[in-house]
């Protein structure tokens, strides 16, 4: 990707995504994008706008956070800096629309709490909304390349005959092999939907089938753990599956600490 646009809160978590970020793009030699959404108000009692004081105290620690990144990054990767008033969901989402090329990166925190962060946080209206693909990094995930990405998959189509052309263009930026994880409803279940086939009919992947009844969120997890996965992917239109699989209730204790990046290709 040309730019990677990465939302900052200054939170460890989204300090995180902009290491791996760095790390991304020193690899492809593109841009990143650090932005970082405010919002200021008049207060009844001084009758004083406090925007130029909340905007002099984010340019310092935007400038401590480019002393802390400025080390790791290599000649051919540009970083670029900005300090937006609005909602930080419209700024991100326009921003990435306006760019060629562009992923956004984010932070979140573990697979564990998925439901309870992505649902009803800013992450998860960046995802729900942005007509780019969306890489949310957990605070654990390693500074690596991806090089094997899962995609998971139930009987349903994608929406549009060019659907995945995102995710098979950063499988190949990344070097990445490509692993489904399909979901049937049965042993009968026909396989892969011909349109979701037709569009991989170019990519070599290996298949895993699951049935539905099972514990999904622990079998996605040894499935992810024996093929040493290093990105999850999901459809965004997969709403229901995706709750299936990442219900708190469901992800058994001893596999909280298991956490992946999470792409979110919008469909």
């Amino acid at each position: 990707m040309k730019n990677i646009i990465c939302p900052i809160d200054f939170s460890d978590a989204s300090k995180h995504a902009v290491n791996y970020a760095v790390h991304l793009t020193n690899h492809f030699k593109g841009t990143i994008h650090l932005v970082h959404a405010y919002m200021t108000k008049k207060t009844a009692s001084m009758l004083i706008n406090m925007d130029e004081a909340v905007k002099e105290g984010l340019d310092t620690d935007m400038g401590f956070l480019m002393d802390q990144i400025r080390p790791d990054i290599l000649p051919g990767t540009q970083v670029k800096t900005y300090l937006q008033k609005g909602s930080a969901v419209s700024v991100i989402t326009h921003m990435a629309e306006q760019m060629e090329d562009s992923l956004i990166v984010l932070g979140k925190t573990g697979l564990s709490n998925l439901k309870t962060n992505l649902f009803g946080s800013v992450s998860t209206a960046v995802i729900r909304k942005s007509s780019v693909p969306v890489l949310a990094i957990p605070r654990e995930a390693k500074l690596r390349i991806p090089r094997r990405v899962v995609l998971a998959l139930d009987q349903n189509p994608t929406k549009e005959d060019d659907s995945l052309n995102a995710l098979i263009h950063l499988l190949n930026e990344w070097g990445a092999q490509l692993h489904l994880y399909h979901l049937i409803e049965s042993e009968e279940d026909p396989g892969i939907h011909p349109r979701t086939s037709k569009q991989l009919e170019n990519v070599p992947y290996s298949l895993h089938f699951e049935l539905s009844q099972k514990d999904l969120s622990d079998s996605l997890h040894s499935y992810l753990e024996s093929i040493q996965a290093d990105v999850l992917c999901m459809i965004r239109h997969q709403k229901t599956f995706f709750e299936k699989l990442f219900h708190a209730s469901h992800i058994r204790k001893e596999r909280s600490n298991v956490d992946y990046p999470l792409l979110v290709i919008p469909d």
